[in-house]
């Protein structure tokens, strides 16, 4: 099965155990965070070429929050694979029977690669 279809697959059965409004702690090695990792660099490499070729290392301190019965909205925290730094990430997915729409904000505003802040990994410094 395909990242994005497993991903889906995962957005729903989180959504069914929420109520609007209720949050979850998603464990870096869940599923769920697992597909992220795969699908959010290919949306973003297809919208933004500067994207092409990176991949994620991991999803980290992610809490995912029901909005409505097909929306997820997910907080966290994402590994770079190309310098192991880390970055805040927001996603919203929507999941309408097999369709799933993503709507990703990646990084924080800042003079690194992509023009957003990137930490060390356990680390507060920035660069």
């Amino acid at each position: 099965m395909k990242a994005a279809a497993i991903l889906s697959d995962q957005v729903r059965n989180t959504l069914a155990d929420l109520s609007d409004g209720e949050s979850i702690v998603l464990a870096s090695d869940s599923l769920l965070c697992s597909s992220l990792e795969r699908v959010l660099p290919r949306c973003l490499s297809g919208e933004y070429p500067d994207w092409r070729g990176e991949t994620l290392d991991g999803v980290l301190d992610a809490v995912g929050r029901r909005v409505n019965a097909q929306t997820l909205m997910i907080l966290g925290v994402a590994i770079l694979m190309s310098d192991q730094r880390v970055t805040p990430f927001k996603c919203e997915l929507r999941a309408n029977s097999r369709v799933m729409e993503l709507r990703v904000d990646f990084g924080q505003a800042g003079d690194g690669r992509w023009g957003i802040k990137r930490a060390k990994l356990r680390s507060k410094q920035h660069d």
